[in-house]
């Protein structure tokens, strides 16, 4: 069993309900979301399976292991809209870290722009760590050129792009304390990036996945935005002004 709290505002209403699911499901089909007006929920879910390891060498153990849950939250407000869906990752013996990307951003189904230098800025939290500014152990990158990129995309072909540089992208690693990363790209050329926490007991950000199938596209899908992004660098545009006097 797993409990979840959360809080949420509407700055020109009123919340009027929350919908939550536990994964695998389909979350645009309504008939499966369950409504409550509490900001609280116990959960229960099946902690079977198989094995993970966590660690390495002399330290590393072996933890019973179903694969990850996911739980899904959002707010409905007195006129019927929706929040966007807060997402946290689980299993029987962890919560998983978690990375947002401030910069650069974009959203589903589209690209972020940048110059042909980019600082990349991020966050990221460990809910379950015994440390208390909850910060993960390390972050995992994942950076590719994905040029020539569709104009427009759905989640199978961003599933595509998400999976080819999480298998062949260069690969780099950085401490908690580091939240920044400079990039030089190719102007006209469209990037892919993905950023993983990892905790103390090993446990990386299980999202986005290399696997394949339908539900992982949609779910890779709606990590864009979050710990990954896709964007296109664009020349500087450098402005100057001389006054006479």
């Amino acid at each position: 069993m797993a409990t979840f709290c959360w809080s949420s505002f509407d700055p020109d209403g009123f919340v009027d309900h929350f919908e939550y699911a536990l994964t695998p499901l389909d979350t645009s089909d309504a008939t499966k979301l369950i409504i409550t007006k509490l900001n609280t929920v116990t959960v229960s879910y099946k902690a079977n399976g198989s094995q993970i390891s966590a660690g390495s060498g002399a330290s590393q153990r072996n933890f019973p292991y179903i694969k990850t849950q996911q739980f899904l939250v959002r707010c409905v407000d007195n006129l019927g809209g929706h929040s966007p869906w807060a997402v946290e990752y689980f299993n029987a013996l962890s919560v998983a870290p978690k990375t947002t990307i401030r910069v650069p951003t974009c959203i589903p189904g589209s690209y972020g722009s940048t110059g042909p230098t980019i600082t990349v800025r991020w966050e990221g939290t460990d809910p379950d760590s015994p440390d208390p500014k909850k910060l993960p152990l390390k972050y995992h990158f994942f950076f590719k050129d994905i040029t020539p990129a569709p104009g427009i995309y759905g989640p199978p072909e961003a599933a595509t792009l998400i999976r080819s540089t999480l298998k062949t992208g260069v690969r780099d690693s950085v401490g908690a304390d580091t939240t920044t990363k400079i990039y030089k790209l190719l102007t006209g050329h469209t990037y892919c990036l993905i950023i993983k926490a990892e905790d103390i007991a090993g446990v990386i950000e299980p999202y986005p996945t290399e696997d394949e199938g339908e539900d992982n596209d949609n779910t890779d899908y709606n990590t864009l935005g979050k710990n990954c992004v896709f964007f296109t660098a664009s020349p500087s545009i450098v402005g100057a002004a001389l006054t006479m006097f």
